[in-house]
């Protein structure tokens, strides 16, 4: 049966007008409406730039993000914040759909693994923002291939992400992270590393000092730190 919605043009008024106001909530409310519903907003989901579950992390079911993994694929802006339950399973074939994802938000997604990150790091070049929160998963592996093969970066967040500041780890990955930093990410703006002990005043400041970087480590940070404080400052640097 018709309705006055079917006899609209879905691409040039109810996607650009209607559809478009509508979260991702009332997205699916609407699909599960009737088989003629269910295709239109499935073609949606196809051309659809922006997807952000932040706000819907405790009631988005897996199916539901199946059917997104599945249609979309031209997404620009994905924001997973806190989404506890999505697996490296889920995600991958989001990822590998949507190569032109350019803003990436995975804060507190603490079921995932580095691997996830894998088909960011190979297919999405133009990645200008990837904010990685308490993701604790994060390698020292998977940080130097963000570095080798992202040029195009301007905002990283690690802040927590304790799984690459480990004393081994770090004493790798500043060997070769320094140089691929200053190297490759030169396009670098914002580099968060708070809650991340293992990384000195000293190499911000070196690090700062070979990037050219007009902006001083704020001055309330002191520019000595022993090994033996019980709890090191967090860290922020603003290139």
């Amino acid at each position: 049966m018709s309705t006055t919605l079917d006899c609209l043009l879905w691409e040039d008024i109810l996607f650009k007008h209607i559809l478009c106001t509508l979260n991702i909530k009332e997205l699916f409310f609407l699909r599960g409406l009737s088989r003629q519903y269910k295709r239109m907003v499935d073609a949606y989901f196809v051309q659809m730039h922006e997807l952000n579950l932040s706000l819907y992390h405790k009631e988005f079911s897996i199916t539901a993000f199946q059917v997104l993994s599945s249609q979309c694929k031209k997404l620009r802006k994905v924001v997973l914040s806190y989404c506890d339950w999505l697996s490296d399973d889920l995600v991958e074939p989001l990822f590998a759909n949507n190569p032109h994802i350019n803003y990436l938000v995975l804060n507190n997604c603490r079921g995932l693994s580095s691997v996830c990150l894998q088909n960011v790091i190979l297919s999405c070049k133009n990645l200008k923002c990837l904010k990685l929160e308490n993701c604790y998963w994060l390698t020292v592996g998977c940080l130097e291939a963000i570095t080798l093969h992202q040029d195009s970066l301007e905002e990283v967040d690690l802040t927590s992400c304790t799984g690459i500041f480990s004393k081994h780890a770090m004493n790798c990955f500043i060997k070769k992270f320094h140089k691929v930093l200053v190297d490759y990410c030169k396009g670098l703006k914002s580099l968060l590393v708070m809650g991340c002990p293992r990384v000195s005043l000293r190499y911000l400041e070196s690090l700062r000092t070979r990037m050219f970087i007009d902006k001083p480590i704020p001055p309330n940070f002191s520019t000595h730190i022993t090994p033996h404080l019980a709890h090191p400052p967090s860290l922020f640097l603003q290139v």
